[in-house]
């Protein structure tokens, strides 16, 4: 991998991986015996250390592939130890850094999947404006759109209905602020956005409509999902070390 290329398949890679580990630990977490419970903690654990340590170093992060697969050594050689003694927890904890690892490993060595990464195309030129926040738009369109190929394939309708609500209103953000030079408005008429369509929202539940209650409730959580993270210290920080860089195939 050239080195140029590494800092923004590592960047990506690592912020698309701790969302979803994230979003698993959400769904488990109020089962606080369960070993699945440890098994997402551990691993949760281990991206905020990762992504640390490549945030306190912020160089051309040539080293990083040789240090996550150092720590994947580590991960297995503990988890070995761990299995020889009967050490059950050491060995849950051991197995899950040594998975999240793996698929790290494999992900940033795989060229393919810089597809996956539609906000690298040229047009994008366009819009330079805050990087960080146009990132997070894009990567809450691309989880609306893997969600929605997702219901749409279990052929459930309600939830087809929700999901294609929040593609249609990412590709509307965008173009409404496609020429916008002061992103600071553009997260102000987020806010709005969420204020005026939570009151619609209500009232669609008063007058019983339920199929435009539904759109509106799933465009209010994405919008609502996106001002959380622009809020967010830590991803802002964690974006900007990755930001985008134009034509790139990492």
């Amino acid at each position: 991998m050239e080195v140029l290329n590494i800092k923004l398949r590592v960047g990506n890679e690592m912020q698309m991986l701790s969302e979803e580990v994230n979003k698993r630990y959400q769904t488990v977490n109020s089962h606080q015996d369960s070993n699945r419970v440890a098994f997402l903690a551990a691993q949760t654990s281990l991206c905020i250390y990762l992504m640390k340590t490549m945030q306190d170093r912020n160089d051309d992060w040539a080293w990083v592939p040789e240090f996550l697969d150092g720590n994947r050594s580590d991960a297995l050689f503990r988890y070995e130890e761990a299995r020889e003694e009967d050490d059950q927890d050491t060995a849950l904890l051991m197995a899950a850094r040594l998975r999240l690892l793996s698929t790290l490993i494999r992900r940033v060595s795989d060229s393919r999947r810089s597809l996956l990464f539609t906000n690298e195309a040229a047009s994008w030129e366009v819009v330079m404006g805050d990087n960080t926040i146009l990132r997070e738009l894009v990567q809450l369109m691309e989880e609306s759109i893997a969600n929605f190929m997702r219901v749409v394939a279990q052929g459930n309708e309600a939830r087809s209905w929700m999901a294609a609500a929040q593609i249609y209103l990412a590709e509307g953000m965008l173009k409404i602020n496609w020429d916008l030079k002061d992103w600071g408005l553009f997260t102000e008429s987020v806010y709005d956005y969420i204020y005026t369509e939570t009151a619609r929202y209500r009232q669609s539940r008063v007058d019983g409509d339920a199929a435009n209650s539904s759109a509106m409730l799933a465009r209010v959580r994405f919008a609502t999902t996106l001002s959380r993270r622009l809020e967010d210290p830590d991803r802002k920080a964690w974006l900007t070390l990755v930001s985008m860089r134009l034509g790139t195939k990492h």
